[in-house]
């Protein structure tokens, strides 16, 4: 299950990764690339890895920790190596430790190797421990960096306080769909500290993830496909994940949910603005359009509703849009 949370971690990471190399007070002064890992049979195994570009271009690795490793310190040495051998720059190292129990008195921030009292190498990392940043500019800085915050430094009975405020933010800064993906990242990661009934609660009575549903610019526009399919991306993502990756699982599981809801928004537009025109589709032109699912070719069947004559005048012009 720890990777469950190193998948959100990642995702948060890719969505704003200068809002995360401020919260570890790197200083940039160019662009910040983001490595693929999975391209490269020597960083794969690697949680998050940065391209900084600047004055003196290097790399930024982030491995994420919810539960303990005795060998992470020997592990960022491997992948320090590696990942710079790789990519000729040198690279910083970062273990971000989500929860207490991933901790131990070992993990000092350098690794000594020795034989026979020689030293042979000192490696420098870096530990940030989630339980330990302050709650409050997390909760008002970067919207990509704020589900950290029920894991930040607040006692236990405090936590929901802080999911609620995360809430609150997103419902009033930021469009629904946008709001319910961080909503739900932020869920997970609470998960750390509150039991799975909490979690379950706060996801059926949370406003950033019920807005969909009762926003009628929803309803008009996407119908109820987006909040179908958001839901049922981002929970076929992560039971994808368990089983086949979940940092793939996850992602597309996310982009399929909200590309189907823009199908399904825009058959609900067609079927809409159509009967207007032409007047209720029979069966078999409704199972025609309702078969489309192609979001190009949707969309351009709309745009022709009004030079069409017709239903099926309009299924004839749109073969030639077919991807």
């Amino acid at each position: 299950m720890a990777k469950k949370y190193d998948v959100v971690m990642k995702e948060l990471v890719e969505r704003d990764p200068a809002a995360w190399l401020a919260l570890l007070d790197i200083e940039t002064d160019g662009p910040i690339g983001i490595v693929n890992t999975d391209l490269s049979t020597i960083t794969s195994e690697a949680d998050k890895i940065l391209l900084v570009e600047s004055s003196e271009p290097h790399l930024v690795h982030m491995e994420f920790q919810s539960t303990r490793d005795l060998e992470l310190a020997e592990r960022l040495l491997r992948y320090n190596v590696n990942i710079g051998y790789a990519h000729k720059r040198y690279v910083q190292s970062y273990a971000i430790l989500l929860h207490k129990r991933a901790d131990f008195k070992e993990l000092t921030g350098i690794l000594d190797q020795k034989i026979k009292g020689k030293r042979v190498i000192t490696f420098e990392y870096e530990v940030i421990r989630a339980w330990k940043l302050p709650v409050e500019p997390l909760l008002t800085g970067d919207i990509w960096v704020m589900p950290l915050a029920p894991l930040a430094n607040a006692p236990e009975n405090r936590v929901s306080e802080i999911v609620r405020r995360v809430d609150s933010r997103l419902s009033s800064e930021t469009e629904p769909s946008t709001a319910r993906i961080i909503m739900e990242m932020t869920l997970v990661l609470a998960g750390l500290r509150l039991g799975k009934e909490t979690i379950q609660h706060f996801r059926e009575s949370l406003k950033s993830m019920t807005t969909l549903k009762e926003s009628s610019y929803y309803q008009i526009v996407h119908g109820e496909g987006l909040e179908e399919g958001l839901e049922k991306g981002l929970k076929e993502g992560l039971e994808k994940g368990l089983e086949k990756g979940l940092e793939k699982g996850l992602k597309e599981g996310l982009e399929k949910g909200l590309e189907k809801g823009k199908i399904a928004g825009a058959r609900t537009i067609l079927f809409r603005l159509g009967e207007v025109r032409f007047g209720k589709p029979n069966k078999t032109i409704r199972a025609v359009i309702e078969a489309i699912d192609e979001l190009d070719r949707l969309e351009k069947m709309t745009e022709r509703i009004l030079t069409a004559k017709g239903w099926r005048e309009l299924i004839d012009q749109s073969k030639s849009d077919r991807i």
